[in-house]
């Protein structure tokens, strides 16, 4: 076994966080999950022999370039879809060195039961991080296990390692000593927020609003044949960033009516109008909000703001 470096700071984060926040499949669980994820992302976006769009690397630590996509060697396994990238065209890496891959992925607002399963394979070894945090490291040393099966696999849903918006995956690959690649496939799970019909001042259009008022703003959520509004949560709700307002008691002022007359019972709540958070060039109000279950919802009306 050649000598392996100790490895810089970047590596060496807290075993004790690691053993928190991650877990790695057992033998048995495969790429070929059960559910559908919502994003999948696969090494070696493009032919071989180009560069890969959704991948990037750094040798200096500041400026990014396109991974290369290379032919694998014989001895590499390969799971579908994926392909082996390089920071070289001809796969030659620098001994005892270690590249910075990236890639990203979005969230939509109001996601929920996230997590990320993520396979690897690596010449020599490769350690994955979510936002920042590390969630699998395959083991550091120059070993043909790394890059053959079967693949290494880590998954993670704690809440606090995804982000709305862009969530950034980094990979640093060790290369001891000649030829160096890897492979990944990551799928990202999530349910995304229930769209649902709202109606501001029911019976009023175009639902205007005056600010100044020290009244509130009564805002229905509508039942559809899928969808019973009976099972929202009054006190998660918000319209414009103003919760629903409380009675003397402190129970949230909300009531079960059929608006619209539809024979489907909808959930009716007041929202104060000094809270709102809009401005005069304001045309829509946003609601969201949860089930009572937990999923999240969200919906959105037309108003008109007037003196």
């Amino acid at each position: 076994m050649k000598h392996i470096r100790t490895f810089t700071n970047t590596f060496t984060r807290s075993m004790t966080t690691l053993a928190l926040i991650l877990t790695t499949f057992s033998p048995a669980v495969t790429w070929a999950q059960t559910q559908t994820p919502m994003i999948v992302l696969a090494s070696g976006y493009g032919p071989i022999g180009g560069r890969d769009a959704a991948t990037q690397f750094t040798l200096d630590g500041t400026n990014f370039q396109e991974a290369f996509i290379v032919e694998p060697d014989p001895l590499y396994a390969l799971f579908p879809g994926t392909k082996y990238i390089s920071c070289s065209a001809d796969k030659m890496g620098f001994p005892f060195t270690t590249v910075h891959y990236r890639t990203t992925f979005q969230l939509p607002e109001g996601y929920s039961g996230q997590q990320l399963n993520i396979f690897l394979h690596a010449d020599n070894a490769v350690r994955v991080f979510l936002n920042g945090t590390i969630i699998g490291e395959q083991q550091q040393v120059e070993d043909p296990i790394n890059y053959q099966d079967p693949a290494q696999a880590f998954s993670t849903s704690y809440p606090f390692l995804f982000h709305t918006g862009t969530n950034l995956l980094d990979f640093y690959v060790t290369n001891f000593n000649d030829s160096t690649a890897f492979a990944y496939l990551a799928e990202i799970f999530f349910t995304p927020a229930l769209q649902v019909t709202i109606d501001i001042k029911p019976g009023a259009y175009p639902n205007p609003i005056n600010l100044g008022s020290n009244g509130d703003v009564p805002v229905a959520i509508l039942s559809t044949p899928s969808f019973d509004a009976r099972n929202v949560d009054p006190t998660s709700l918000s319209l414009a960033g103003a919760f629903v307002s409380l009675k003397g008691n402190g129970t949230p002022m909300a009531s079960v009516q059929d608006v619209n007359h539809d024979g489907l019972l909808d959930l009716v709540v007041h929202i104060s109008t000094q809270a709102l958070q809009l401005s005069d060039t304001d045309t829509q109000a946003v609601l969201e909000g949860q089930t009572l279950d937990g999923r999240a919802i969200k919906g959105a009306d037309t108003i008109r703001v007037v003196p």
